[in-house]
This record gives structure tokens, C-alpha cells and sequence, in this order.
């Protein structure tokens, strides 16, 4: 309930509705009275233990990522142990931004083609939750039911259709390098309108820019590493230069690399977003420092 110690920092998560004090949990709790009657319903809960000084919220996460034309607001929990000044985030929504059809669709195809892979686990993840607040209560129910009792979901509701649906994604934040950094281990739900529910390696880093390179024009960036048993990876890097974003995608999957070389300039950009293939690997090796490799 205290001020912000800097008024440039970004709220990431807050909460409104009913204030009340649990004495058996030494906690309080704000939320909308349903939320706090049953956490299962929508909307937004946070809580603050009264002797430990931690907190835990879940609800829509605002990762507050400034880079144009690209949206990413999922959903899942927060924690925050004032013990140790950490801060952690298990996540589940999808990220939107123009991109070429046919190029994401050859991504997902090698995606699906791998056996290796293993299903996502709707018990121990935020994607029930994210469901809930993207379409209505009984699409929710039948996608779990399709996925935990067929062992499929064959459509994918149009609110969801997104490049990129991703779930278990923990995040932790790295005050070093100014960025959430997330545990290697991370499921994709659906690319476009393909189902993917999958778990496999997928790291993914949210940098927020600092004061210098705001100066030379450069700003937030979200970048993620796809990992396949088979060796192939596809790499996304999406950055703030001056007042656009540049979405630069790295591959050793040849077949995707031709692609991208053929597209005709005028498909590669949309607003204030642009893509293209890049072979640049000071990009690759910057993101793999981040995570000690």
C-alpha cells in the first residue's frame, strides 16, 4: 500500500475490488469478493503476508514490454520473497504480432513432427487460468476436457489464435541484466490456428532498456530460443529501434531460411514492425550469455 520508490517504475501487476484481512493466513487480500471467495474466477488477486512481507498475486500480468506493435499481457501468479528480494512469474498467454503465415506454419510443422515431445500438464500450469480470461467459462472447460480426456484439441478459438500461445513460462527476475529470464522447460499451446500443446525447450528473455540505450535510440527487447531434439532451433528477436521494431528470426531449418530470402519486401513489414531472416550470431550469442551458456 506504500508509494513507488521511482516514479519510472513499471507496474507489472495490481489488483482492485474488496480489502480484507485473513488472521488465520496473516494476510491481506484484495480482490473483486468473488475472486476472494473462490480464486478460480477472473480477475485480478494479490495478497501481502503481514509477517513476512512477501506477496503472491494472480490475475493479468502487464509485463509493460515497450516495443511497437507487439502485444504480450498474459496471465498467471507473481511472487515476490522479501527475504531474498526475488521475484518470480509463471505465465501463460499469447503474443501477438504481424507475421508471415506460411513461415510460422513451417516452424510449427517441425514443431509437431518431432515424437520426443512431451504434452503440456494443464494440473501444474497457468493455461486453465489464461483460457478463462480469454474466451468464455465453457470453450475453457471443453479445450481441458478435449486435451485431458481425447488427448486432443482440434480447434483453436479465434481469441487465442496468436503466432505464439505459451505457457509454463517461469520467470525470474535478473536485476544484473535488467530482464526476466525464464527456466529453460516452457510449453507452446497453438501457433496461429495450429494446436501445438507440447513442452519441450523454449527459453525465453524480456530485457527493459537502460538510460544509455535510450540515448542511442535503442529500447526494450523480447527475445525467445526454440529448441529441437532434432537439432533445429528457431531464434525470435523483436527490438525497439528509435520508434519501430525490428524482428530479426534465426534458423538453421534450410527450408525456412529460403523461404524468408524470397519474401518480397513489401510482405516483411506492417505498420511499425518489420521482420526478416538475419544470420547475424552476435544476436544468438548475446541471448545465450544471458542464460550463462
Amino acid at each position: 500500500m506504500s508509494s513507488l520508490e521511482n516514479k519510472k517504475d513499471r507496474i507489472l501487476f495490481t489488483s482492485n475490488g474488496v480489502l480484507n484481512y485473513n488472521r488465520d493466513a496473516s494476510e491481506f487480500r484484495i480482490a473483486a469478493e468473488d475472486k476472494l471467495v473462490n480464486r478460480a474466477e477472473k480477475g485480478n488477486y494479490i495478497s501481502l503476508h503481514t509477517k513476512s512481507c512477501s506477496m503472491n498475486g494472480d490475475g493479468l500480468i502487464n509485463l509493460h514490454v515497450n516495443i511497437p506493435d507487439v502485444e504480450f499481457k498474459p496471465t498467471g501468479t507473481v511472487k515476490y520473497n522479501a527475504a531474498t528480494g526475488s521475484t518470480t512469474l509463471d505465465i501463460s498467454g499469447g503474443l501477438d504480432f504481424y507475421y508471415d503465415d506460411k513461415a510460422l506454419e513451417m516452424n510449427a510443422d517441425k514443431i509437431l513432427e518431432t515424437e520426443e515431445l512431451t504434452g503440456i500438464d494443464f494440473n501444474t500450469i497457468t493455461l486453465e487460468q489464461a483460457i478463462k480470461e480469454d474466451v468464455d467459462k465453457e470453450t475453457a472447460e471443453k479445450i481441458k476436457s478435449d486435451y485431458t480426456l481425447k488427448g486432443e484439441v482440434k480447434k483453436v478459438p479465434k481469441e487465442m489464435q496468436k503466432p505464439f500461445y505459451f505457457t509454463n513460462v517461469r520467470f525470474t527476475w535478473d536485476d544484473r541484466n535488467k530482464s526476466f529470464l525464464s527456466k529453460p522447460i516452457t510449453g507452446i499451446v497453438n501457433m496461429g490456428d495450429k494446436p501445438i500443446y507440447k513442452d519441450f525447450t523454449v527459453k525465453m528473455a524480456i530485457q527493459y532498456s537502460v538510460q544509455d540505450n535510450k540515448q542511442k535510440g535503442r529500447g526494450d527487447k523480447l527475445s525467445y530460443m526454440i529448441d529441437l531434439p532434432s537439432a533445429k532451433y528457431y531464434y525470435y528477436h523483436f527490438e525497439r529501434i528509435q520508434k519501430e521494431t525490428k524482428l530479426q528470426v534465426f534458423t538453421n531449418d534450410k527450408g525456412l531460411q529460403e523461404y524468408m530470402l524470397g519474401l518480397k519486401e513489401d510482405k516483411k513489414k506492417q505498420k511499425k514492425l518489420s521482420f526478416d531472416f538475419s544470420s547475424k550470431t552476435i544476436y544468438l550469442s548475446q541471448f545465450r550469455s544471458l542464460f550463462g551458456e
